[in-house]
């Protein structure tokens, strides 16, 4: 509700209906005088930050330490006094995802990490050129020691046939050497042929690979294409699980595919929150010269865990029994819906860059 002066007139300016009270009981709208100051209108700035500040703290309290609850209260009806879910859901994720390309997808790098890069990239460099040489090495053997095997028996065979031209078999006999070392020269090459065969996917890898001026560039520019794409990725996966949980749920009549699109969506909202907290312990243990991301990055996960168990178990009401089994099959579906998408994400990436 508005701080702003109520008009006098009692017709909605809106819809032309009669006013009871404060507010249109047609369409919403408040009564109020249409000409204010510069100070009604900084007051009403004010006025409706904080109570979005209101609604969303409030709300951000029972999303991180009570799992369904949110969830429950919105299928009941009492949705008053907190931040509506979708809101929630795109703020949190805006949120974090600003965060995450601000602050994580920019690193600077010190002098130190500079030239240790470099040095990287020419020791890289010198490894593929060695390689190459021992490749064409091996291949200008391969070929000599064949043209000396030709030479060799062409060189009986020659002698051969001064003792006794006459005598055919002798020289017909030895001249299948010549299928045999061919043969096995054309399998030893079919080898190395299918040895170094590459699928389409790594085919197309190289050709883009081929159109930067470094293997690190292309590296980097493809993972900043892929962080970038992971929004999409997630609000492709979003209603996939809650098609999960309406099939686990299905004898359940009290829920229908939205309450579990709103479960869902909670539970999403949650587990931005949980990365981005993660990743910002991680940056200061880092700068006290402490790396624990191993650890860090596992009890993140088992929060994830312990958090979805509680929100099934609250939001669902079944037993523990059922509740852990459904846990263990929504899990090993989020397993292949992440699958799904980071494939997705990558054939997405690659066409992109």
């Amino acid at each position: 509700m508005s701080h702003l002066k109520e008009r006098e007139e009692k017709v909605c300016l809106n819809c032309n209906a009669a006013i009871y009270g404060r507010f249109c009981h047609v369409c919403g709208q408040e009564n109020l005088e249409t000409h204010e100051s510069f100070w009604h209108l900084v007051t009403h700035f004010l006025f409706d930050l904080i109570h979005f500040d209101g609604k969303f703290f409030s709300t951000l309290k029972y999303l991180l330490f009570k799992p369904g609850f949110l969830a429950e209260e919105h299928t009941r009806g009492r949705r008053a006094d907190y931040l509506h879910p979708i809101r929630l859901y795109i703020f949190v994720s805006a949120f974090f995802f600003l965060i995450m390309f601000s602050f994580y997808g920019n690193e600077h790098e010190t002098k130190k990490e500079q030239y240790e890069r470099h040095l990287k990239e020419l020791n890289d460099k010198k490894e593929e050129v060695r390689q190459d040489l021992e490749k064409d090495t091996v291949a200008l053997q391969e070929r000599k020691l064949i043209a000396d095997s030709f030479i060799a028996i062409i060189n009986k065979d020659i002698a051969k046939f001064k003792i006794d031209s006459s005598s055919k078999m002798g020289f017909a006999s030895d001249s299948l050497d010549y299928a045999k070392i061919d043969n096995t020269h054309l399998r030893k090459k079919k080898g190395r042929n299918i040895n170094v065969k590459l699928g389409w996917f790594q085919r197309y890898l190289e050709k883009k690979e081929r159109q930067y001026s470094s293997k690190e560039e292309f590296t980097k520019r493809m993972e900043e294409t892929m962080l970038h794409s992971i929004p999409k990725g997630l609000f492709i996966a979003l209603p996939f699980y809650a098609l999960f949980l309406m099939l686990f749920y299905i004898r359940n009549k009290k829920y229908n595919y939205v309450n579990h699109l709103l479960f869902s969506i909670y539970l999403f909202s949650f587990t931005f929150i949980l990365i981005l907290c993660s990743t910002w312990i991680n940056s200061l243990l880092n700068l006290m010269g402490i790396e624990i991301v191993e650890i860090i990055t596992m009890i993140a996960i088992v929060s994830a865990m312990l958090y979805t168990y509680k929100g099934l178990r609250n939001y669902y009401q079944q037993s523990r029994t059922k509740t852990i089994l459904k846990f263990i099959l929504l899990t090993l579906s989020c397993l292949i819906i992440l699958f799904v998408v980071s494939t997705l994400l990558l054939i997405y990436s690659v066409k992109a860059i």
